[in-house]
This record gives structure tokens, sequence and C-alpha cells, in this order.
């Protein structure tokens, strides 16, 4: 009895498959690559950003808690473009002002706040020489581009359309009471970066009031 005939691949046809099944397996292997890129890009930027938000709002509260006391019309103390002095109130009038210091450092990269919490009655508040406690709000922080980190604005007594007239820095002892708005610009890039690469910008405003004229004695509310 005959056997039937058995045809097996050529060699042309083997490598033929082995190398369509390599090109297969490389571009398999590089959308993984790419996906796993994007996936940590985005997973960056969204560390970047909600660490940067959070940094933004700190800043804010702290410049929202602005207090004038006594006959002065400056809550600021100093101010420059890296860090500013202020005295605030986050205790809703319940305990004396802190004086508090916000600092972009940018050997480090670091965005840092010191407090010296006030004591005494008002308007005769004290302050430590040395703050008592100090956190950093940000690590790896930096410039928006040549932006200051801090920027000071009068008001435009010529057109009236607010807070626009740029003040120089540092601030001067009449600069500081002209302070009518604080503009805050800062990045966050991701906490173990090296470089700039998904970095976050972020941008914030805060404007000074005046005092409340219906509560002369009670020490100026600068916000």
């Amino acid at each position: 009895m005959s056997l039937r005939e058995q045809d097996g691949m050529t060699i042309v046809e083997l490598l033929v498959g082995m190398i369509i099944g390599v090109i297969l397996l490389l571009a398999a292997f590089a959308i993984l690559d790419r996906a796993y890129s994007a996936n940590r890009e985005a997973a960056e930027r969204s560390e970047a950003s909600q660490r940067g938000r959070l940094a933004m709002e700190n800043v804010v509260r702290t410049l929202r808690s602005q207090v004038c006391i006594g006959a002065s019309r400056a809550s600021l103390t100093a101010g420059n473009a890296n860090g500013l002095t202020l005295l605030v109130d986050l205790s809703g009038g319940s305990s004396p002002p802190e004086r508090r210091s916000i600092t972009y450092t940018p050997s480090t990269r670091s965005l840092d706040e010191a407090v010296y919490p006030g004591s005494g009655t008002f308007p005769n508040y004290t302050f430590p020489a040395s703050p008592t406690t100090t956190r950093t709000l940000l690590i790896n922080a930096g410039q928006a581009d040549t932006t200051p980190v801090f920027s000071y604005y009068a008001m435009d007594p010529t057109s009236g359309r607010g807070a626009n007239v740029a003040l120089p820095v540092p601030l001067s002892t009449a600069d500081l009471s002209r302070t009518a708005r604080i503009a805050v610009a800062f990045t966050a890039r991701p906490e173990r970066a090296t470089v700039d690469a998904n970095s976050t910008t972020l941008h914030d405003d805060v404007y000074v009031r005046s005092a409340d004229p219906l509560n002369p004695t009670g020490g100026q509310s600068c916000l």
C-alpha cells in the first residue's frame, strides 16, 4: 500500500514566516512601549498639576488672610520677586495675627512657608525673631518662564482700570502700602523628575482691599 505524499515547508517559506512573526512582535512591543510612555506622561502631568494646585491654594489662602494692624495700611512687611512677608489672621479674630513668609528658593526649587505666631493685644502685637513652624509647600517648583514668582501692582490713578501699575522689587516702604494686587506664578513638575517635561504652570492673583470704614478701631482688613 502506497503512503500518502506529505509536503513540508521550504526554507524560504519558513524564513518568510519567521520574518513576518518578528515584525508583528516588534510592532506589538512598540505599541506597548508607547502606551506605557503615554500613561507615564499623563500620570506625571496629573501629579504635577495636583501638587501645584494644592501649593497655589495654600499660597492664595495665606494672601487672602492679610490683615493690617493699627494705623498702618500695609499688611505686607517685605516683598521681592521670590518671596514676601505679611501679617495674616487665619483664626477669624480669635487669636493674635501671625507673620508669615513665603519664599521660593531657586537653588533647591522649593517653595516654603515660615510662621511667626503673634502675641499681645491689638494693636501692640509682637512676633518672634525666628519662625516656630516651617513647611514646604512645593518641591520641584520653578519659575514660569521669565515671570517672577511674585509680582506686585498698584492702582492706576490715571485710567481707573484697576491695579495695573507694576511696582519695582524689592518693594520700598512706600510701595508696601501701595500694593493693591499680588500676582503669583510658578511651575510644578513631577516630584521625582529632574527636567521640566510634564510640568504644569499655575497663575493666580489676589487683590488687596482697604480698611473697613465701619470698624476703624478693629484693625484693617486688607483682603
